[in-house]
């Protein structure tokens, strides 16, 4: 199997970056430009989620909270611009986020903490490559070469402590 994937990924033509892993055994079984920073995506929402999670519960906050969303929040494409919604609770925006992959949804909560809070929180639980820069849809700093970064290295290792139930405390790893 591993030659297959292998060669799938050198006939690709697409820059591929993976890891398959144990998560039982912890053991790493693939990988393939493990430790190589790229462009993150959408892929940034996860820690983005965990991170949010914490502040809700360190601050003691509900997740039925309402937030206000401004209309010069909106970005195209989002459920939240096509419906104008003006308020949300943390809830439906961190469901709207990953279910939907939402950018409105993402970055109305980023304006709720903070790059700096979000980008501490990623080093505090071992994302060494992971980095917030921009909003989403933000492609005036995409432009200036200004993203989102991540590696697979990082991803492994979130999605590790994610499984194991590192990172939040047992009312949101239900």
């Amino acid at each position: 199997m591993e030659q297959s994937i292998t060669t799938l990924i050198q006939e690709s033509p697409y820059n591929v970056h993976l890891f398959i892993k144990n998560l039982t055994t912890n053991q790493l079984l693939i990988s393939h430009q493990l430790e190589t920073s790229f462009s993150s995506a959408s892929l940034i929402k996860v820690p983005i989620l965990l991170a949010l999670l914490s502040y809700i519960e360190k601050n003691k906050l509900s997740l039925d909270s309402t937030l206000t969303i401004s209309p010069t929040d909106w970005v195209d494409f989002s459920v939240i611009s096509e419906q104008r919604l003006t308020q949300s609770t943390f809830y439906d925006l961190l469901l709207w986020m990953i279910i939907t992959s939402d950018n409105t949804a993402t970055n109305v909560l980023i304006e709720v903490v903070g790059m700096e809070y979000l980008n501490d929180y990623f080093q505090h639980i071992g994302l060494q490559d992971t980095l917030l820069q921009r909003k989403m849809m933000d492609v005036e700093r995409l432009a200036k070469g200004i993203d989102n970064r991540t590696s697979a290295r990082d991803m492994a290792h979130l999605y590790t402590r994610i499984y194991q139930q590192e990172l939040l405390s047992p009312t949101y790893n239900k």
